[in-house]
């Protein structure tokens, strides 16, 4: 394929030459004339590791440098956006040049209709609500994608050839034929909004590891224990520490465990005065989603909820630290809660329980109550069914997933999904 590259930082450097290794031409475009003439020498300004190996006689022949898009624009199929999108002062992404190559493109000379990838890290929805307006505006036809960049400075090339993650947002079956050959095999399609989401999920993980393995690593060295033993030992558990496990949004967690283990790692830090802002967070941050849920059930006034399984989580009986029951008792005191839960232990003494009405089946709610909060107990097919004629609001705390609801019912919330 003939591509042109638009933006030859590292990303934009590490795309063409490895493309052109894979035998095809691309147009590499810069405003830095200094970069474009040590290309066209055949330089390469950054140090990475594979890369100098890749820039052999062979895919130098493949490349083509210039400060100008139009000195390409009509031979290319399409192009690959690398330019950088750097924070601004007030934390806000700059998209200044991103809107620059768009107006460039948008009356760019065009044989024919051509896509455009954007490769560079852009808030969800800027192709939607900046981009393709501005395309719109110009006199030339685009297919427009995302397809977001993993590579990480050191292992750059490497993960190019063999990446653990290819995603393509794409709204468009053209597009998805017209950038088949630059696909790495088993892309995941998705639609474009996540596919923007997905660089900031990963990167922002990857920030939380190394910062989780940092605080535990100081709490563990003040117990005289290693904390890199304590890591090793802990990445070894594939199945809940290093797996899909616990990675679904949905409700605020809850039960005696997690918080009793995060609270003592939090009074071993005030010990030993570690600032351990992250264990701290954790909690804090769980606190808020109670709230915020709690607010949102109160926002429609209501005197009467039922709640659906008020467990700490599905298929317990234990309702000790449940984060439902901790929305339940933020709502005002003279609201009217009914439960409808087949194995909730509703009489321990270790809860601080509101004044609750059992019932015994879906259709009691749907007598009784104005509003219904979807709680630990998961609805069967024949419930849902039920809760589609339910007129009240229908508050969904992200136990489980009901997108047959979440469409079909015009008062359905939440604040996750």
């Amino acid at each position: 394929m003939n591509i042109g590259i638009i933006g030859l930082g590292y990303v934009g450097i590490v795309n063409a030459i490895a493309l052109a290794s894979k035998n095809h031409q691309v147009f590499g475009v810069d405003t830095n004339t200094n970069r474009i003439e040590a290309l066209q020498l055949g330089k390469l300004p950054i140090s990475e590791p594979g890369l100098k190996d890749l820039f052999d006689t062979k895919t130098q022949a493949n490349l083509h440098f210039s400060n100008e898009i139009t000195s390409f624009s009509e031979n290319v199929e399409g192009y690959i956006v690398c330019v950088g999108t750097p924070p601004m002062e007030n934390g806000d992404v700059n998209l200044k040049d991103i809107l620059e190559v768009v107006d460039a493109l948008k009356n760019t000379p065009q044989k024919t209709k051509q896509f455009i990838l954007f490769r560079s890290t852009i808030p969800p929805g800027t192709i939607e609500q900046l981009i393709l307006p501005r395309i719109a505006l110009g006199s030339n036809q685009y297919e427009v994608g995302f397809f977001p960049e993993f590579l990480r400075e050191g292992n750059a090339v490497a993960d190019f050839l063999s990446p653990s993650l290819s995603v393509l947002g794409s709204d468009s079956g053209v597009l998805q034929e017209m950038v088949t050959n630059l696909l790495p095999p088993e892309t995941e399609i998705v639609d474009i909004k996540l596919a923007e989401m997905i660089k900031y999920a990963n990167n922002s993980f990857h920030a939380l590891k190394v910062t989780f393995a940092n605080e535990m690593g100081r709490l563990a060295n003040c117990f005289g224990v290693s904390g890199d033993k304590l890591m090793q030992l802990f990445v070894k558990d594939q199945t809940l520490n290093l797996s899909a496990k616990y990675f679904k949004p949905g409700a605020p967690f809850g039960g005696t465990c997690l918080t009793k283990e995060l609270t003592a790692l939090r009074n071993f830090s005030k010990k030993f005065e570690i600032n351990a802002n992250l264990l701290d967070s954790i909690m804090e941050s769980n606190e808020s989603l109670i709230i915020d849920y709690s607010r949102l059930i109160e926002s429609f006034h209501l005197k009467s909820w039922g709640f659906i399984g008020v467990t700490f989580k599905p298929n317990t009986d234990d309702v000790r630290q449940s984060s439902t029951v901790a929305i339940m008792n933020r709502l005002p005191a003279d609201t009217q809660f009914y439960v409808f839960d087949r194995i909730a232990n509703l009489n321990t003494e270790h809860c601080p329980l509101p004044q609750l009405n059992p019932a015994s089946s879906l259709k009691k709610l749907d007598t009784y109550c104005e509003g219904i909060v979807l709680g630990s107990q998961k609805l069967s097919e024949q419930e849902m069914t039920e809760l589609l004629s339910f007129e009240g609001p229908i508050v969904n705390l992200g136990f489980f997933s009901y997108p047959e609801l979440a469409t079909s019912h015009s008062n359905f919330h939440s604040l996750i999904y």
